[in-house]
């Protein structure tokens, strides 16, 4: 026997009145309560939130489909999450937070060793509370590359620091080395590859093409709220996964703005012989050149 509880909802310990706050991100129907001790004032004091927020890192919205396998619930978690620190950043910053776990749980990526924080800390700290545009992740990664096998990073010689402390954040810590020059790369004998662009205008013109396929490598709800007529819809990060259901023919590969696009070649051309065309531009630019669009 038991009483339900949901957003909002008060009851009392004693004297300790007890809120209830909905926090969902890392589950659904994730709940953290904040506690207000009463004979001392009306306002909350601590918050318990068990794998919403930790110290120096949040609850993973992914572990729900890896670890019990809930198909689809990464990314609509990962949206979740997002919203829910929006409300937790609007907390007075005194509050202390008092997670359910501490450093080395597979719960986060980067928790830290100490059991305790508080609101105003975590603002100054966590990396994840230092997003506020939803579509921007450096996490992007995560999809791709595997956590247990080295890798190297190529980027300009200004942005490595950067960039592996952000990698170093979702737990990328493999990093066996960089390139800053490409060039200094072919001076030892590699050779690179190019990728095949396609404008829009030939997008356009390949659409009712049966030889050519568009292949739309955004987020299921992108695809759902506008896309190229005719296109397939295959998340990039879950495409190494589903690269049988992939049509004979050329692939045309697009995004939103390109950058997404480009990884998914690279994972293309490692699997597959056929010809591929990226459109930089992607669907940004289709819907700036007022292109009919598929809802």
């Amino acid at each position: 026997p038991h009483e339900g509880i949901k957003d909002g909802d008060t009851f009392m310990v004693g004297n300790l009145r007890i809120e209830v706050m909905h926090t969902p991100g890392h589950t659904p129907e994730h709940i953290s309560f904040l506690l207000t001790d009463t004979p001392s004032g009306n306002h909350p004091v601590m918050m318990f939130t068990g794998d919403f927020v930790f110290v120096g890192d949040v609850g993973r919205p992914d572990l729900l489909e890896k670890a019990a396998g809930y198909s689809g619930t990464m990314v609509e978690g990962a949206k979740t999450m997002f919203n829910s620190l929006k409300r937790f950043k609007q907390l007075p910053d005194h509050i202390q937070i008092w997670p359910a776990h501490g450093a080395g749980s597979a719960c986060g990526k980067a928790l830290g060793a100490v059991p305790g924080s508080t609101v105003g800390y975590e603002k100054l700290v966590n990396w994840a509370l230092k997003h506020t545009d939803k579509d921007a992740f450096s996490t992007w990664m995560g999809w791709i590359v595997d956590y247990d096998k080295p890798f190297i990073l190529i980027a300009q010689e200004q942005e490595i620091e950067s960039i592996t402390r952000k990698m170093m954040r979702i737990g990328f810590d493999h990093c066996k080395g960089f390139i800053t020059n490409v060039q200094e790369y072919v001076n030892l004998g590699y050779t690179l590859r190019s990728v095949h662009q396609m404008t829009l205008d030939a997008v356009h013109g390949h659409m009712n093409n049966p030889e050519y396929t568009i292949l739309d490598v955004r987020s299921t709800n992108e695809f759902a709220e506008g896309h190229i007529p005719g296109a397939i819809n295959i998340h990039g990060g879950q495409l190494r996964n589903r690269l049988s259901e992939l049509p004979e023919g050329s692939l045309i590969v697009h995004c939103q703005g390109g950058e997404r696009s480009s990884i998914a070649m690279g994972i293309l051309e490692q699997a597959h012989s056929r010809t591929l065309y990226n459109v930089p531009g992607g669907f940004n630019e289709w819907k700036q050149h007022n292109y009919e669009i598929e809802a």
